[in-house]
């Protein structure tokens, strides 16, 4: 009984709080839903592939050195693509299985949409 009665209060202090933060987005989110099926070499309409630690995209890739906030998250990155390095700041923020995508960087730019992309 005692046993069940630790292994429950550890559960219960390791389990994140209702509210608690929420998780940066990984896996692979694509500007239209039918670009998901895409693969490399056929098309440059790609899904861009989230990790905890970097941003995958058609001919660029960027390292995410900074994540604050819970949805949005605003992200910090060094970007590399076509022979060009780049910081950059964006927000991201996730509804369900969309994700809009806002520069931090330049004022200028339209935020965009992002699908979630499945399996």
């Amino acid at each position: 009984m005692r046993r069940h009665f630790i292994i429950i209060l550890c559960g219960l202090i390791l389990t994140p709080a209702y509210g608690a933060e929420a998780p940066f987005p990984t896996g692979r989110w694509a500007g239209k839903p039918a670009w998901c099926k895409n693969r490399p070499g056929e098309t440059d309409a790609l899904p861009q592939i989230f990790t905890r630690t970097s941003i995958e995209g058609y001919e660029n890739s960027c390292r995410i050195t900074r994540i604050t906030g819970s949805n949005p998250f605003d992200v910090a990155t060094v970007c590399e693509g076509e022979g060009m390095t780049s910081k950059d700041r964006t927000r991201y923020f996730v509804d369900g299985d969309r994700m809009t995508v806002q520069s931090l960087t330049d004022a200028r730019s339209r935020s965009y949409t992002l699908h979630r992309c499945r399996g």
